[in-house]
């Protein structure tokens, strides 16, 4: 067999003569040939210097994930803000996702300037379904201001089946600064309300 350690890596291919596979030496033949390939020291310093430009390239990549997500501290403890649009909770067998997403205050100006409590909340509800289209089964969660702040959370059965702006079904729960608790709710797109 020809010694093929000199030949460059780009020609190396071209002096592998094709095997037949009714070739009773073709095991022999192929073996020998990759035994060459392995010792051709052109093609193996092609390779390996190809495969540290790529581990460059992805290790850079790698790199300037964090700066561009998230930023780190000196403890390796997340710091700063994370924006995202929903979060998804992990499954294993039987289950299905949750999606909790995180609503941005909706000051009560745009949605309910009389500073009414009950319907803001359904407006905020209406606001949901018009800004997050498709959503099936999803949790919001955020900060609500009709009046006093407080936090609100509602679950909507499909921000997509609607009828004059109101869900089919949706249910949540706003607690105010002052401690009130109010509860809401939408049934055949019939609004409910009462405080606690």
């Amino acid at each position: 067999m020809a010694n093929f350690s000199s030949v460059p890596p780009g020609e190396f291919c071209k002096e592998i003569p094709m095997l037949e596979n009714t070739d009773p030496n073709s095991n022999t033949i192929f073996n020998n040939l990759i035994q060459e390939l392995i010792n051709n020291d052109l093609f193996m310093n092609a390779l390996i210097n190809k495969m540290a430009k790529k581990m460059d390239t992805l290790e850079s990549a790698m790199s300037s994930l964090p700066n561009k997500y998230l930023s780190l501290n000196s403890g390796g403890k997340v710091s700063g803000s994370l924006e995202v649009e929903k979060l998804i909770s992990k499954i294993s067998n039987g289950v299905s996702r949750s999606e909790i997403y995180i609503i941005p205050h909706v000051p009560y100006e745009l949605i309910e300037p009389a500073h009414d409590t009950q319907t803001y909340l359904q407006e905020l509800t209406k606001w949901i379904c018009s800004n997050y289209p498709n959503t099936k089964m999803g949790i919001f969660i955020g900060l609500a201001h009709p009046n006093s702040a407080g936090f609100v959370i509602m679950n909507i059965y499909d921000t997509s089946i609607i009828k004059n702006n109101c869900p089919e079904y949706a249910s949540g729960l706003y607690l105010d600064l002052s401690g009130n608790i109010n509860i809401f709710t939408y049934r055949s797109y019939t609004w409910g309300f009462r405080s606690l």
